[in-house]
């Protein structure tokens, strides 16, 4: 028992040492136009795509993007995307 007791007390030291250091670092600045490409995920049919099945579709190609961050309070941000189609989106790192 006084093992087991022991055990948990060096696992809730690293818990309480490893959720300061992930505080510790900095939030980044994001607010700006972000271009790229990358893949996505999506449910359903939307604009840019048709879905192979129901639930998450995971297409294997790649497609571009511009991102336009506007406004950002903290680790939340809100911006819009650039393109065919302007949509709104929000994030939280």
């Amino acid at each position: 028992m006084r093992n087991l007791k022991n055990v948990l007390v060096v696992c809730a030291m690293f818990a309480v040492g490893g959720a300061g250091i992930a505080h510790a670092q900095d939030i980044p600045d994001l607010v700006g136009t972000w271009k790229g490409e990358g893949q996505a995920v999506h449910i359903g049919p939307n604009p840019y795509r048709i879905p192979e099945h129901d639930g998450p579709n995971f297409p294997e190609n790649f497609i571009e993007f511009t991102y336009v961050v506007k406004d950002q309070v903290g680790a939340r941000f809100a911006g819009e995307t650039v393109g065919k189609l302007t949509e709104t989106f929000v994030g939280m790192l």
